[in-house]
């Protein structure tokens, strides 16, 4: 498969090959191997920098079948989904000092609880990662990110022993991405990880080292080899097989190694098997999302009163032309922000459609949704051109997208300070990207928001397919002038990989969304967006 990397179109092949061997290791080796974990992950690192040495992947391959093998962190992930979490009463005192600002007092409860678990050698430690992953409101910065689940990150990192730091920094950067299923695995695998931080094995193990003649010898050597049954006909190459098949086959491992679960391991392998012959897909009724009804936007919709709202202000700064402001308001506690959507807009289903795709990329969303107000915003006299200063409350329904409020600082465009870190123009890059491949409009830096800890999030993202043709604009900050083709290729290679897990996501929120005749359009554009982009940046 390395050869791809020669072929125009190959490097996101190679970008994916990579990210499953990366998922591999946490999914299929013993937690056991600390050093062939660290240094597998390792040479996959240095493979991906350098791709023109394909010897590093024998490198890994010889490496990696020394190692034990069992598929344990499955086990408990789909022990621990099925139970409940038993909330304590609990004083807050050791996660104190891992206290930041924005965090709320039921992620520091969940932060005391780990430690209290932790230090005593509780497995039930998931369950509280379980609580964690369901917290969607930002919290305090913690590795330049806001999700709650990050302070089960920090909490880990003061337990794990000297050898541990280079799994920790791998497990952290796998989690990192977002649209990635596999994620809340990564957690769950060093959560174990520091639970059984004594029974590792930290011995360094021999493995053969090839070098490009060496790559080059083995290719010409091989020889044909016949797949197994399970290979083929497997759940994640057919879904007509179905999940209890794959459980018992595809998952099978061979002299699998339990022996870190003890007497539980048997029960929780076959607990697992059990769960998923009942999550067969060939035995559960099928259930399919209605398309909106574009003959009536409305149907649908949740109905919300401007009677429920305080603190209601129009936000008129920035506005220009005749757009409609947003409107700032708090609704049961939390502060939202709510922009008008009429016909013109395609009442709010671009943005909402853009929004929704954001964690397929990786990048943050608003947590948007559409409801139906009672209150819409109008003119006071409609021959002044602008809303501003000439806005009033007309009692008649309206279509609005109701987002989760971002505390910023202003746009990126008058910011650009910020740029100078490498971090955040990679994901100024990657927002570009994300936006240019569904064309949407408004693609540029003015909307794209920036906190004073350097946290970017796009918005005003709708008309896919629309009337923007390019992705960059005349005179753009984006431009080889401030951006290496280095850094272009690492970001255009995140937004390419598990292309084909992200054309289906995205495809079935099309079809939901009503956009079937974009889905063509969108297919094309994904798979020779490399040549796109490229032909735009000089």
């Amino acid at each position: 498969m390395s050869l791809f990397q020669d072929h125009p179109k190959g490097s996101g092949l190679i970008t994916n090959l990579i990210n499953r061997l990366k998922i591999l290791i946490m999914e299929d080796l013993s937690c056991k191997e600390v050093y062939i974990i660290s240094e597998c992950s390792r040479i996959l690192n240095e493979y991906d920098k350098d791709r023109s040495q394909r010897h590093l992947l024998l490198d890994f391959c010889d490496l990696i079948v020394k190692g034990k093998r069992n598929r344990i962190i499955s086990y408990i992930n789909n022990w621990y989904r099925h139970k409940s979490y038993d909330k304590k009463d609990i004083v807050l005192d050791k996660v104190l000092k891992y206290k930041r600002e924005g965090d709320s007092d039921e992620l520091l409860l969940l932060g005391e609880d780990l430690i209290h678990r932790l230090e005593k050698g509780e497995e039930s430690i998931f369950l509280i990662f379980n609580e964690m992953m369901k917290i969607k409101e930002n919290m305090g910065l913690r590795y330049r990110r806001r999700e709650a689940s990050y302070l089960w990150f920090e909490i880990l990192k003061d337990y794990m022993w000297p050898g541990l730091e280079n799994v920790y920094g791998f497990c952290l950067q796998m989690f990192m991405r977002r649209g990635m299923k596999e994620r809340p695995y990564f957690g769950i695998w060093l959560g174990y990880i520091a639970l059984k931080r004594d029974d590792l094995d930290y011995s360094i193990k021999d493995y053969s080292k090839y070098d490009s003649e060496g790559f080059d010898e083995y290719r010409i050597n091989m020889t044909k080899i016949e797949m197994d049954d399970y290979v083929v006909n497997d759940y994640h190459v057919n879904k007509g097989f179905g999940l209890g098949k794959f459980a018992e086959e595809g998952a099978y491992v061979k002299d699998e190694d339990l022996s870190l679960l003890g007497e539980k391991g048997p029960e929780y392998k076959k607990y697992y098997i059990e769960m998923k012959h009942k999550c067969d897909p060939k035995k559960k009724k099928k259930t399919h999302k209605n398309n909106i009804d574009k003959s009536n936007p409305f149907i649908g919709l949740k109905e919300l009163s401007f009677d429920k709202f305080s603190e209601v202000k129009i936000i008129e700064e920035g506005v220009c032309g005749g757009k409609v402001p947003c409107i700032d308001i708090i609704y049961e506690g939390k502060r939202y922000i709510l922009k008008q959507m009429g016909n013109s807009m395609n009442y709010g289903r671009d943005y909402l459609f853009m929004d929704e795709c954001k964690s397929i990329f990786d990048l943050w969303s608003m947590n948007m949704k559409r409801v139906v107000c009672d209150k819409k915003l109008i003119k006071k006299d409609p021959n002044i051109k602008t809303f501003v200063n000439n806005t009033s409350f007309n009692t008649e329904k309206s279509i609005y997208c109701m987002m989760d409020y971002y505390e910023n600082i202003g746009d990126l465009g008058r910011n650009k300070e910020y740029l100078k870190d490498e971090f955040v123009m990679k994901e100024c890059l990657k927002i570009r990207l994300f936006d240019g491949l569904f064309r949407s409009s408004d693609n540029n830096m003015r909307n794209i928001l920036v906190d004073k800890d350097g946290e970017l999030l796009s918005i005003d993202e709708g008309d896919i397919f629309g009337k923007r043709i390019n992705i960059f604009n005349k005179h753009d900050w984006i431009s080889p002038k401030n951006i290496s083709k280095a850094i272009l290729d690492e970001v255009l290679d995140d937004i390419s990989s598990e292309k084909d897990m992200k054309t289906k996501l995205i495809t079935k929120k099309m079809i939901q969304y009503g956009f079937s005749d974009k889905i063509d359009e969108f297919k094309t554009r994904f798979n020779d967006y490399e040549n796109i982009l490229m032909g735009e940046w000089k």
